[in-house]
């Protein structure tokens, strides 16, 4: 992947009105559905500066599609949840996220270490998971990588665990690219560069970027399919190594 594979320019980033419209059009919709929420920004709120789209509860490859999965269409949001919102949701906060996706996402990223390693790194790992996954570049100094697996929590702290309990596995599964810890302070100065952002574990739906969307200054977000989303998706808790196992 070529982190710098970028620059289509959006005619929208200066257009947040529109989005309240289209917010507002999804409160009728069924309860089967979920809101998949876009965001110019990391300030934007339910009532400006995001947008909606429209996911089903009960078809995976549907949700992915309308999270993810169109290169071909530069959207113009950098942003977007890690987590469905209810059908007539009115704020951002944790109690409004839907718990019936009908895929979870877990995002790793790393801070602390040259993009090319951090490619190589999710190469790796993606032959360890074979689950569907994506790379997306973040436009600075990191790449998401954006894990698609069958839900496993039913709350923030089930999530939160959950992905703590992958990071384990993959500590244990692949020690030259994976640190486990629970808190950065608890990670030593040498290995940080195998730590992912724990703050992306977190049981209140996070920003990931948004594969093809549009930074700040213009520039497309560059994204690599690694495992496409017809590839089957893993169950992790087959997998994952629950506190007090370490």
């Amino acid at each position: 992947m070529i982190a710098g594979d970028m620059g289509h320019k959006c005619d929208m980033l200066d257009c947040p009105h529109r989005v309240i419209a289209d917010k507002l059009a999804t409160f009728s919709s069924p309860e089967s559905k979920v809101n998949i929420v876009r965001a110019f920004n990391l300030t934007a709120s339910a009532h400006g500066g995001i947008s909606t789209t429209l996911a089903p509860t009960d078809n995976p490859i549907a949700f992915m599609d309308k999270f993810y999965w169109v290169p071909e269409k530069a959207r113009p949001y950098p942003f977007v949840k890690t987590r469905g919102f209810r059908v007539g949701f009115e704020s951002l906060a944790a109690h409004e996220q839907s718990w019936d996706d009908p895929v979870q996402i877990i995002i790793l990223e790393f801070d602390y270490t040259p993009l090319t390693v951090q490619v190589e790194r999710i190469m790796r790992m993606a032959k360890v998971l074979h689950t569907p996954i994506l790379a997306t570049y973040s436009g600075n100094k990191s790449i998401h990588a954006q894990i698609f697996v069958q839900p496993f929590a039913k709350n923030g702290q089930e999530y939160t665990d959950g992905c703590l309990g992958l990071l384990a596995y993959l500590a244990e599964e692949m020690p030259n690219d994976f640190y486990y810890a629970e808190a950065l302070s608890d990670v030593p100065l040498e290995k940080r560069s195998l730590y992912p952002d724990p703050a992306m574990f977190s049981g209140n739906s996070r920003y990931t970027r948004q594969p093809w969307g549009t930074n700040a200054n213009g520039n497309r977000q560059s994204c690599k399919v690694i495992w496409p989303k017809e590839t089957e998706l893993l169950d992790i808790r087959e997998i994952i190594i629950p506190k007090g196992q370490l």
